[in-house]
């Protein structure tokens, strides 16, 4: 049996099983959608479903499965907050903690057309 350790960053256990984690990495990072999502919130800092929706010209429902496979990953965390009018309560997504290999993003100029491949 091979042998399990934590990965550690800035004193934090990221993971025990470091395979599973970057196989979840590497499936978040498969889609030009989920890449577009992580550029908007390394910029913007964070964002509702409904502002990620119209930004990528898609359904709420459709960003909202986008989104279950970055926290899946463990590359985004949500936080709820009462919406604006003070009734009810919004899902706020932000970056949870940038990989090192994607922390370039915020830099990108990426086109906002990257969304409509894949």
């Amino acid at each position: 049996m091979g042998e399990v350790r934590a990965i550690l960053r800035n004193n934090r256990i990221l993971c025990y099983d470091p395979y599973i984690s970057i196989t979840k990495v590497a499936k978040a990072l498969t889609s030009p959608k989920r890449l577009y999502i992580i550029h908007l919130l390394l910029k913007k800092g964070e964002m509702s479903v409904a502002e990620l929706a119209m930004a990528l010209s898609l359904t709420e429902p459709t960003v909202f499965s986008h989104t279950k496979i970055l926290l899946d990953a463990d590359i985004i965390t949500v936080i709820q907050r009462k919406n604006s009018l003070g009734i009810g309560k919004m899902n706020y997504y932000r970056i949870k903690e940038v990989p090192v290999m994607i922390q370039t993003f915020a830099d990108l100029d990426l086109p906002s057309s990257i969304h409509n491949e894949g």
